[in-house]
């Protein structure tokens, strides 16, 4: 009976409708209605694959150049076509056409300009059968100026000053908040973002504006600086560093010294070249020439009035006393148009000198007296240090041989000088030349200052070869040229830079060290060194 009742239950088993589980197959279990859901994962494979197929063969080929750009001449302009679609399983090949007749094959690109005007450039994308195109607007300009506005400004009067820009060969890049409703903070952070965004056009401009009600642009442009600072550790480490870059803060008033404030806030965090404040009759002179260099001569020309904000004017908000007398004065005579690069060689050089001194008195250093390296260390600073050392060994080459060459002519020593001086001078002329040729704009704009200087000094080394040797006039220009550049390296670090211009009361400390080298009598440490036998105890 027992063995009967196995058998049916047996064959009940077999007949029930249970799911075959395979390796095919994956059980799912809703935890929710415990319901289980067998899946064939080999055939929703098989769909899948099915889809990406028709989803490859689905997607279009589609050329995408890009936004519109804005330019300057002889800079780069930088080209991307990563937004163009294709299928994925075809090499497509991206052929750029600049619009001036040069072109360039890959996905990305970079032109340079040499004319203004308004170029149509066209991305052309092909699989070998398909081909796509697109095209976008490059405008390229001799300057381009970003003006930051809002609705104070009215659409005539922003139209007008683009035209008026456009007839100078100026391209009037404008910002403004999308939604002018919004609150004051809020159009700020809302024109921050758009200049982050539009980061090429930034890094094109050398002058900003800021034409607004209130100080929204000022506390545009300083949000700009805390994102850059948040995202990249410093403002400058951005393709649209502000450190070349003048600001301008446009206001129907002369600004006060609220306005003055903010707008040392914003030099802190942005560090510009300067913040310069004046009044709308000066827009159109900005725009007829946007240079940063020349802006507050041609401001002076036209009897516009205008206050500059930078390093040196961070102390000068304040009343005016003992400490900060200084201040007052190089404040006054930036606002007189005196260039603060000029004034910043005028304060170092008593620095130098002093460091030149500690270097004779203190170290026991001689070189070519004081004067020589602290004009060669000034020379540096206006040359780059890598500039100035190709100079300088140049002109001593140079002149070495010129000296051995004209020695065997049997003639006095200043005519002799004077000849060794014209092949010098001549030698430049060359060096002029072959860097022109080889597109070394550095080099070509190297002003007459430096050049003379380096000439003084290559006097001095042919004097010292003439009258003291060869070695002693190699270790004299190495000492010269030593104190020089460690000279140069503490002038230009850019906390001791900061600290001279906003407290140039610190150079009168200069005198207090100099009297205290004057006094000193002792040994200096190369005479420690020279005679550090002597100091020996003998042996017993």
């Amino acid at each position: 009976m027992k063995k009967q009742l196995t058998i049916i239950i047996v064959l009940l088993f077999s007949l029930s409708p249970w799911p075959n589980v395979s390796a095919q197959e994956t059980v799912i279990e809703n935890p929710v209605t415990d319901e289980v859901v067998v899946a064939n994962t080999e055939s929703s494979q098989d769909g899948n694959n099915a889809k990406e197929e028709e989803i490859i063969e689905a997607t279009p080929l589609a050329a995408s150049a890009g936004k519109d750009k804005n330019g300057v001449v002889g800079r780069n302009i930088v080209f991307d076509a990563s937004g163009s679609t294709g299928p994925t399983d075809e090499k497509l090949i991206y052929t750029w056409d600049f619009g001036d007749g040069e072109q360039f094959v890959g996905i990305d690109a970079s032109h340079i300009y040499a004319e203004p005007g308004t170029y149509k450039a066209r991305i052309t994308v092909t699989d070998g059968e398909k081909v796509s195109k697109d095209t976008l607007l490059v405008s390229i300009a001799k300057d381009v100026v970003l003006l930051i506005t809002d609705n104070s400004v009215s659409k005539d009067d922003l139209k007008k000053l683009k035209d008026y820009a456009q007839r100078h060969g100026t391209l009037l890049v404008s910002v403004k908040p999308t939604n002018e409703n919004d609150p004051n903070y809020a159009l700020s952070r809302n024109i921050a973002e758009q200049l982050v965004t539009s980061e090429e056009d930034l890094a094109q401009a050398n002058l900003i504006i800021t034409w607004t009600g209130k100080n929204i642009g000022l506390n545009a442009l300083s949000e700009v600086g805390r994102i850059f600072t948040s995202s990249n550790g410093d403002v400058a480490t951005s393709s649209a560093s502000f450190s070349q870059k003048a600001i301008v803060r446009i206001d129907d008033k002369t600004a006060g010294s609220a306005l003055a404030r903010l707008a040392q806030s914003t030099f802190n965090i942005i560090t510009p070249q300067y913040v310069l404040l004046t009044t709308t009759p000066a827009l159109e002179i900005i725009l007829a020439n946007p240079s940063a260099d020349t802006l507050t001569s041609s401001l002076q020309s036209n009897n516009i009035d205008y206050q500059i904000i930078g390093r040196h004017s961070q102390r000068v908000l304040d009343t005016i006393s003992p400490f900060n007398f200084f201040s007052y004065g190089i404040n006054y005579l930036i606002n007189q148009g005196v260039s603060p690069d000029t004034l910043f060689l005028l304060l170092i050089l008593p620095i130098v000198a002093t460091i030149i001194a500690f270097g004779r008195q203190i170290v026991g250093v001689k070189a070519f007296g004081i004067y020589v390296p602290s004009i060669i260390a000034l020379t540096f600073v206006v040359t780059q240090l890598k500039y100035g050392l190709v100079l300088f060994l140049l002109l001593l080459v140079v002149a070495t041989v010129s000296r051995l060459l004209v020695r065997y002519l049997r003639i006095l020593y200043m005519p002799r000088m004077a000849i060794v001086l014209t092949i010098v001078s001549l030698s430049i002329f060359i060096m002029f030349i072959a860097a022109s040729y080889l597109g070394r704009s550095s080099i070509v704009t190297i002003s007459i200052f430096p050049i003379l200087v380096m000439i003084i000094l290559t006097e001095k080394f042919v004097e010292a070869q003439i009258e003291q040797g060869n070695r002693t006039a190699i270790v004299l220009t190495i000492e010269t040229l030593v104190l020089a550049i460690i000279s140069y390296g503490i002038v230009t670090w850019g906390v001791f830079e900061t600290f001279i211009m906003a407290y140039p009361e610190a150079v009168l400390l200069t005198l207090v060290l100099n009297f205290v080298f004057g006094r000193f009598t002792g040994l200096r440490l190369f005479e420690y060194i020279r005679f550090r036998k002597l100091f020996k105890k003998p042996s017993a």
